[in-house]
């Protein structure tokens, strides 16, 4: 990416279709995990995400999912959905950088390469701040007439509800000298889906 060059990670990756290598997985869709063809793409723009918050790079365009998700913090996720939610940055800096993904031993690695031009006595970090927090209710209980009385399934679990922000935290020489906000996230609440039985033994 040459300096002002912006990147897209829809445009990247899409279309999400069998034929361009996507498989069945699950993604989330009204309050419920669904399958979906390309579901869990946005592990990918997640961890695209944090290699750009640690290369400061200028991020353009981030949105959070509907609900937590369990492979990063809050206020650290990056969610693909159509056009309407998308990772997009650009390469602020003055030299040429290279995003080079890796994948080895089931992890997926990205790295931002380029000329290292910070200072070395400033390092940061970044911090999740919750804000609130939103039980996810009764459980959704759905009878299945097929199966035995003492048959009980969680078909999804509970996700709990959050408001939070994420902060970056610039040191230098070890005394904080910035704390800067990123983003703000909104998670919506949803409650535990489970599969009961209602026919008695004596019944089949």
């Amino acid at each position: 990416m040459q300096p002002g060059e912006g990147f897209s990670c829809h445009d990247k990756l899409a279309p999400f279709t069998k034929e361009n290598g996507y498989q069945e997985a699950g993604a989330f869709e009204q309050g419920k995990v669904v399958k979906s063809i390309g579901g869990g793409v946005c592990q990918i723009s997640t961890t695209l995400y944090n290699a750009v918050l640690l290369a400061e790079l200028k991020i353009t365009s981030r949105a959070a999912h509907s609900m937590t998700v369990s492979y990063v913090e809050l206020s650290r996720d990056a969610a693909i959905a159509g056009e309407d939610k998308d990772l997009k940055f650009v390469n602020s800096l003055e030299n040429p950088v290279t995003i080079r993904a890796i994948t080895k031993d089931g992890w997926l690695i990205f790295r931002i390469e380029g000329k290292e031009t910070r200072d070395p006595n400033r390092t940061i970090h970044f911090e999740t701040v919750i804000l609130s927090k939103q039980e996810p209710g009764e459980d959704v209980i759905t009878v299945d007439k097929t199966r035995a009385s003492d048959y009980s399934k969680v078909t999804q679990k509970e996700h709990i509800g959050y408001e939070a922000e994420l902060y970056k935290i610039v040191t230098v020489k070890g005394k904080e000298k910035e704390r800067i906000r990123i983003n703000r996230s909104n998670y919506k609440a949803a409650p535990k889906y489970v599969t009961v039985g209602s026919t008695r033994e004596a019944d089949k």
